[in-house]
């Protein structure tokens, strides 16, 4: 869900249903239903039996469209999560858009529970909304990990003091990303009631288990206190906090989609330097297409959000040297200057294609001006390369001294050999001259480049 619509999805619910705690996820899904006004009564005597649970709850359409089919099921859970009674299904029928309705379920012979669990299912849809207290109105529940993430939810506890007068429980926590949590940990804060109000009188904060929680995982994790609670305390919260995931490590993941085209995926974003200030990427490219493609440009926006306002903080174009076969995947690391904080990136790919089996050979664009083309390269056994070339004066008047410099380069864009070549000439317009450059020590080089410079001869006033 886009961050605007999370936010305007968590102002109804802040109307629909108050007080309603949350944790804010930009990753959550768009829900069509709102559970709301959760309450519940106990009867522990009734002409029939006992502990009667009667639960009321508002449920809303909150889509555009009607839903049709509609049901309900209400499952009651222990405080670390498991089943006290099995679950309640209930027929709502069809909701109008934008229409609520109190549900009313009731059940007798429902143990105490901490926990409750409301699925709403409607015709091609299922949403499922929980709570970790028995008074809390529910939560949607996001039932798949979100990719590039970790965070943690407390789905319950139980806890109080021993026989010593310590405080200790167990608290059931679940990360609802893929990555792995660290610094995971429990905060147990007591508070009293004075002069009406509750009001904060102590806490505590520690490590939960071993600080770590895996991907995806849901356990229940012991705890306890290493002093005494606070005297005068009526009741108590327990929540568990973990360390913010970088950035970088967010954003990094993906793989390739297999379509026919070329594609970069499986991306790493590391900070480097001696502050962090610069940023290596990893990443790897998948030619997708049946021809060989060559001078692969990579183009990075990385883009801050400031209030819902988007701006692109850096911008780098990386050229990623050789040639990519069909079918084939090739890596590449390169390291950007100087990038600033940001929140996403953006990517393109810029590329030539070419046969399966190497570059084609330069050929002249017949420009109005001077061109310099390499056409053939002959690696020779005392290690150096040969270089055979051509250069044709496109330009309306005469020329001479074109200087060509040919760059042999390694794998990262730089030199592994450098030469010169001197065309004295003069060439005339349209003229072409062929030209040979040996290059001392070039031989393994990934690809070549080259430039040169050039006299004009003026014609006589």
């Amino acid at each position: 869900m886009p961050a605007r619509s999370y936010l305007k999805f968590l102002l109804l619910m802040a109307l629909f249903c108050a007080p309603w705690l949350v944790q804010a996820m930009e990753n959550t899904p768009e829900f069509k239903t709102l559970v709301g006004d959760w309450k519940y009564g106990r009867e522990r005597k009734t002409v029939t039996g006992s502990n009667r649970v009667t639960a009321n709850f508002n449920l809303k359409n909150n889509s555009a469209a009607a839903l049709e089919d509609v049901e309900i099921e209400l499952t009651y859970f222990s405080g670390i999560g498991e089943k006290v009674f099995d679950p309640i299904k209930q027929t709502v029928g069809t909701l109008k858009s934008g229409e609520g309705k109190v549900v009313a379920v009731a059940k007798e012979f429902v143990p105490i529970f901490s926990a409750y669990q409301i699925v709403v299912t409607y015709k091609g849809g299922r949403e499922v909304w929980w709570s970790n207290s028995d008074v809390n109105c529910p939560e949607p529940k996001i039932e798949k990990a979100q990719s590039g993430t970790a965070g943690v939810q407390v789905m319950g506890e139980e806890s109080g003091e021993d026989a010593t007068g310590i405080y200790s429980g167990k608290v059931r926590v679940r990360n609802i990303g893929t990555l792995e949590a660290t610094g995971v940990k429990v905060t147990v804060t007591f508070f009293a009631q004075q002069n009406n109000k509750k009001v904060k009188i102590g806490d505590w904060s520690g490590p939960l288990g071993n600080g770590k929680l895996k991907g995806s995982a849901d356990e229940t994790i012991p705890f306890k206190l290493p002093t005494r609670p606070p005297k005068g305390y009526s009741t108590v919260s327990v929540s568990v906090t973990c360390d913010e995931v970088a950035m970088e490590q967010q954003l990094s993941g993906g793989d390739f989609t297999n379509s026919k085209d070329l594609e970069a995926a499986q991306w790493s974003f590391k900070r480097v330097g001696a502050k962090g200030e610069d940023l290596e990427v990893s990443g790897k490219l998948r030619n997708g297409l049946t021809n060989g493609v060559e001078a692969v440009r990579l183009n990075m926006d990385f883009i801050a959000v400031d209030k819902k306002v988007e701006k692109t903080v850096k911008s780098h174009a990386q050229e990623l040297p050789g040639v990519i076969k069909p079918g084939e995947i090739k890596a590449f690391t390169f390291t950007i200057q100087g990038v600033p904080k940001y929140d996403t990136y953006q990517q393109s790919l810029e590329f030539a294609t070419c046969s399966a089996d190497g570059p084609k050979k330069e050929e002249f664009k017949n420009k109005k001006d001077v061109e310099v083309i390499l056409t053939d390269f002959f690696p020779k056994e005392d290690g150096s390369v040969s270089v055979v070339g051509a250069t044709r004066n496109g330009k309306e008047i005469p020329v001479k001294d074109i200087k060509i410099t040919v760059h042999l380069k390694q794998k990262d864009g730089t030199d592994k050999a450098v030469a010169e070549k001197l065309v004295e000439g003069p060439l005339a317009p349209g003229e072409v001259a062929n030209f040979v450059v040996k290059i001392p020590e070039g031989k393994d080089y990934a690809f070549a480049s080259h430039e040169f410079t050039l006299t004009e001869i003026k014609p006589a006033k």
